[in-house]
């Protein structure tokens, strides 16, 4: 999602204004906290026999937005 789709997503959630650079600066620390367990995830995900994918999609102003999920057993990451 782009920065300024943030933007827009959290001033239609709670009236939150942010500017770009803090929203890029957040976006980095949250990739940098997540990357051990996404890490895991791509090595967890071809041993299993079964993970279940779903992807959900909804309607933004007009735009089809998508969520992609992927779940199975015991994984619990990092």
């Amino acid at each position: 999602m782009s920065y300024e789709k943030q933007q827009e997503f959290l001033r239609e959630l709670g009236g939150i204004e942010i500017g770009l650079g803090t929203l890029q600066a957040t976006n980095a620390r949250v990739a940098d906290a997540v990357k051990p367990a996404v890490e895991e995830l791509w090595k967890w995900a071809p041993l299993q026999s079964n993970v279940h994918v779903d992807e959900t999609p909804w309607c933004v102003k007009g735009v089809k937005e998508w969520l992609w999920t992927a779940t199975g057993q015991k994984f619990w990451g990092a």
